[in-house]
Order: C-alpha cells, then sequence, then structure tokens
C-alpha cells in the first residue's frame, strides 16, 4: 500500500489550530516516541505525531497542530512506541520514520500497520469523526429481528471494533450513535497478514446469505472494501465470513460484564484457528521476533507510589481527677482511631 495522504488538509477548527514546527527530520531520525510522516508527490506534506497530537502542514512551512479525535490514538501510540525498535519506511510516494522505543523488530505486517495508522491519524484530524470508515477492510452485520443484530468492522490499522444490539444501554451513551457499547481490539500480526493479502488482491464484493444451524437461522451481510482485481473465489469469500463472527464472540468477551459462556465460547473459537484473532488488551512487545507476539504478554508497569500511612489521631491526655474506667486503653489494632 502507497503512501497517500490528504491533499490540501484545510485549516484548524476554531480553538484547536495552533502554528507550531519541528526541527527533526525522517533521514537523520525522529524523537523517541514521535512518528514523522512525508509525502513527496505535489503538494509535498509533512505530519508530526507525538502524545500531544497531530502537527501537519505543507512541507517546509510552519505546521498545524491538532488534538488527536479520540483517546483511542493516544493508547495506539503508546502501545506501538513502548513495543517496537526504530524503523524508517519509504515507499514511491513518501517516507515514514518511528522513534519506537521497545525492542522488537517490526516486520513487514508490523511496519504497514503503524504506516496505515499514522495515515488514519492524519485524516482524522482534518476531516474529524467523518473519516471513520477510512481504511475499513470489511463489515460484517448479522441479525435482522428488532433487538437482534451483531455488527463488526475491520481496518488497515489493525483495528476491530465490535458491537450488538443486546448490548444496548452498555454503553452509557458511548459507543455507536444509538448508545450500544462498542468494543475494540486489535488484531494479531498472522490474521492481520491475511486481512492484508485479502485486501490487496480481491476485488470489492457484498455477500448476502444465512447463519446458524438448525432452524435457528439468521441473515447476514458481508461488504468487502479490497483494492485488488481478482474476484473472489468461494473458499475466500467463506474464509472471511468464517473470520469475522470469531472475532465478535472473542471481543464480546472482552466487555465489562461478560458472563463466563461468551468467555468460554471466544476462547474455543480461537483455539480452533490458526493462533489467537486478537492481541491481549494492552499488550506490549518486550523483544520477541516480529509476527510472533506471544499470548498474555502484559505491559510494563511504572513503579507504584508508595500506600499513604493511616492517619492516627492523638490520644488525648487525661484530666485531672478522672479514673482508669473514663481512659480507654491503648488503640493496638493498628486501625485509624476517628
Amino acid at each position: 500500500m502507497l503512501l497517500t495522504l490528504f491533499a490540501g488538509c484545510g485549516g484548524p477548527r476554531p480553538g484547536q489550530g495552533i502554528s507550531t514546527s519541528t526541527g527533526a527530520s525522517p533521514s537523520a531520525g525522529v524523537r523517541p516516541g514521535t512518528l514523522e510522516l512525508r509525502r513527496w508527490r505535489g503538494p509535498a506534506e509533512r505530519v508530526v505525531i507525538e502524545p500531544g497530537g497531530v502537527a501537519l502542514g505543507p512541507e517546509g512551512e510552519p505546521l498545524m497542530h491538532y488534538l488527536f479525535v479520540s483517546r483511542d490514538r493516544l493508547q495506539d501510540l503508546e502501545l506501538f512506541v513502548r513495543s517496537y525498535a526504530p524503523f524508517r519506511v519509504t515507499t514511491p510516494r513518501g517516507e515514514l520514520a518511528f522513534g519506537g522505543r521497545g525492542t522488537a523488530t517490526a516486520g513487514p505486517t508490523e511496519r504497514r500497520m503503524i504506516l496505515e495508522w499514522a495515515r488514519l491519524a492524519a485524516v482524522e484530524v482534518s476531516a474529524g469523526r467523518n473519516a471513520s470508515p477510512y481504511g475499513l477492510v470489511f463489515a460484517w452485520h448479522r441479525g435482522g429481528a428488532v433487538g437482534s443484530c451483531d455488527d463488526l468492522s475491520v481496518f488497515l490499522t489493525g483495528e476491530v471494533r465490535a458491537s450488538s444490539c443486546s448490548w444496548a444501554g452498555e454503553g452509557g451513551g458511548g459507543g455507536t450513535a444509538d448508545g450500544r457499547l462498542e468494543v475494540r481490539g486489535r488484531l494479531a500480526p498472522e490474521q492481520l497478514a491475511r486481512i492484508y493479502g485479502w485486501f490487496d488482491g480481491l476485488a470489492p464484493f457484498q455477500e448476502s446469505s444465512e447463519e446458524g444451524t438448525g432452524q435457528i437461522r439468521e441473515p447476514s451481510r458481508l461488504i468487502f472494501a479490497g483494492q485488488g482485481r481478482r474476484e473472489a473465489k468461494r473458499e475466500e469469500i467463506a474464509e472471511i465470513r468464517a473470520l469475522a463472527p470469531a472475532l465478535h464472540r472473542e471481543l464480546a468477551a472482552r466487555r465489562p460484564g461478560a458472563v463466563a459462556q461468551e468467555e468460554a465460547e471466544a476462547k474455543g473459537t480461537t483455539e480452533t484457528l490458526a493462533g489467537r484473532l486478537l492481541l491481549p488488551p494492552d499488550t506490549a512487545v518486550a523483544g520477541v521476533p516480529a509476527a510472533a507476539i506471544p499470548a498474555g504478554l502484559q505491559p510494563p508497569e511504572g513503579p507504584s507510589p508508595p500506600a499513604p500511612s493511616p492517619v492516627r489521631a492523638p490520644t488525648p491526655p487525661p484530666r485531672a481527677g478522672e479514673g482508669e474506667e473514663n481512659n480507654p486503653p491503648p488503640n493496638t489494632q493498628g486501625v485509624a482511631l476517628g
């Protein structure tokens, strides 16, 4: 996938854009924790992504700074930076310099994932949340009856988002437009490599079918936005269709309050497929080969602050003339006195 950024991204929204500039160059490396993206074909553009947000603008001119459109992007950046070692990717249309702090070598799949993510971050600050379908690989919907539906979207950035009508109200007014909870995850590199193979090789298609067993069957629809030229074979459509509900079940088991049955179903589904479908939540890579992230690896935690000592009220001295019955014994249980 060649690097393509929006030409003429537009000015900042009121109260958000300020003129900034940075001196780092992709050819000389970038600061740790920073990504720099350049597009060479007219007009030449430069994008700098760091924890404070995204700065972009024409090459050679001061950049305009924007905040991330959601906290998800900051979490993504932190994951990438702490996971992978620095690298630089050059394409016929541009270049990405990645200032990672990790020790894992990013393979072709991981490098493309970060490149696609950087493109998305640049598009989002220009177009706002209207850029949400940007980079969509396929969308899957199941259900037809009122109150019975499941939805899943998979993106070139490796991000997967799932929602369900049965999760209505669980999002507390967040997530989808109708208040459903939306759970997101990130594809394991092995699964993301399969997605890239389908996206690059297969032409777009839409396919409707029914899913289920016995008399319980529900209509489902699959929309695939590939950029290849080859028509998908029946076996390939079946693979994509099988992957969608498996991903949905795995994400369903991650939502707050998920029942044990859903967790067991998701675990069983994952074990029947080749490798793990999704990275564990908040996974960090630590010195492992590319595309071989071990399951269950957790991010390093910083030192915990010391617990505050319980505050004890001083015991007042006995007043003259008072007997022992009016003076309680000293506190020996380690409980704060009130």
